[in-house]
Formats: C-alpha cells, sequence, structure tokens
C-alpha cells in the first residue's frame, strides 16, 4: 500500500516537471511572426467588414490592453483605410482617435508579453510546487 502510494507521487511529480519543462520550452520557442499572422488574419483584418462581433472583439482588446492596431496605431489606416477607431485613446470621446493620443504599441505585442508572463508563472508555479513535494 505505501509502495502504491509512494509510486503514485513520483508519477504526479514527473508529470509536474514535464509540464513545467513543457511550458518553459513553449515560452523560449513561441513564435511572435505566427501570432501575427493569426490575429492579423482572423480578427484584424475583419475589422472593417461589416462582422460586428470581430469589431468588437478587436475594440474590447484595444481597451482592455491600452494597445492599437496590429504592431502600431497607423496600421488602421494603412491596412484597412479607415480612420484610427475611438477604442485606441484613453479617452474616447468619439469613434476616431487621433493619432497624437492614440495608443502607441501595438496589440500583438501586448498580447505575446502576457502570454509569455503567464506561461512563464505557471512554469514557475508547477515547479514549486515539485520542490514542495520532494522536500516534504
Amino acid at each position: 500500500m505505501v509502495v502504491t502510494f509512494a509510486c503514485l507521487l513520483l508519477t504526479i511529480l514527473i508529470i509536474q516537471v514535464a509540464i513545467s519543462i513543457y511550458v518553459f520550452v513553449t515560452v523560449k520557442n513561441f513564435d511572435e511572426n505566427d501570432f501575427k499572422k493569426i490575429y492579423t488574419e482572423n480578427l484584424f483584418l475583419a475589422y472593417n467588414t461589416g462582422n460586428q462581433e470581430q469589431k468588437s472583439t478587436v475594440d474590447a482588446i484595444q481597451e482592455t490592453l491600452k494597445c492599437c492596431g496590429i504592431e502600431h496605431p497607423q496600421d488602421f489606416t494603412t491596412r484597412l483605410g479607415i480612420p484610427i477607431p475611438g477604442s485606441c485613446c484613453s479617452k474616447q470621446v468619439s469613434d476616431i482617435c487621433s493619432p497624437l493620443e492614440a495608443y502607441n504599441e501595438g496589440c500583438v505585442t501586448t498580447i505575446v508579453n502576457i502570454f509569455k508572463s503567464a506561461l512563464t508563472v505557471l512554469g514557475g508555479v508547477a515547479l514549486g510546487i515539485a520542490a514542495a513535494e520532494v522536500r516534504n
């Protein structure tokens, strides 16, 4: 009975260490260009197509994360041919934002940084729990 319990704990420990290693490798090898392509094709380029759901999603991302466009606010004018939307401004007073008042950082960089930070914390927590289990 004790041996079975010890084997079960060892299996859990190995799984935790494997998850930690996987998370750290994923963070290291994460390709920002692939994410940028997915974000651009699936969300950003659909912003001006009349799909209200995708427009609302991009607006919510920009307002919540305080970012604008893919790489910078000018993405709206250069890629979509529309003015910078109000969701890019910290003080939204209209549907249009001036380039001087728009958030400077692009949303892809912001999302990637949040993703990498979250994965790093997850890997650290998994390693910390594994270390605590070994210690006891």
